[in-house]
C-alpha cells in the first residue's frame, strides 16, 4: 500500500472513495459508477439477501452478521456524506488524490 504523506489525516483517507469512480470494464465515463451508486446497490444486495434469509434459505444464515455490518457501514458513510454537504465541507478533495499519486 502506498505510503500517505503526514499532513493528511486518517479521516481524510476514508473520503477517498468516494472521490475516485469505481470505474467499469470501459474507461469511458458513460460506463462509470459513481461511490453514491455503488453505495445504493450494495444495500440493495444486502436487503434482497436478508429477505431470502428472512424466507428461510438456510445457506445465508451463516452471514447475517455480516450483512448488518455491511448494511451499518453503508449507512454510516452516506450519513456522514449528508452531513459534510449540509455543512459546506465536502469541498471538492482533489487535492487528496493529487497527493497521494
Amino acid at each position: 500500500m502506498q505510503r500517505l504523506p503526514q499532513k493528511i489525516s486518517n479521516k481524510a483517507v476514508y473520503l477517498l472513495p468516494i472521490l475516485q469512480p469505481i470505474q467499469k470494464q470501459s474507461h469511458s465515463p458513460a460506463n462509470s459508477v459513481t461511490f453514491f451508486e455503488t453505495l445504493e446497490k450494495t444495500n440493495s444486495i444486502v436487503n434482497n439477501l436478508k429477505s431470502q434469509i428472512k424466507t428461510g434459505n438456510k445457506e445465508l444464515l451463516q452471514y447475517t452478521s455480516k450483512l448488518e455490518v455491511i448494511q451499518s457501514l453503508n449507512d454510516k458513510i452516506i450519513r456522514n456524506i449528508d452531513i459534510l454537504n449540509q455543512n459546506g465541507h465536502l469541498l471538492r478533495l482533489r487535492w487528496i488524490q493529487f497527493e497521494l499519486q
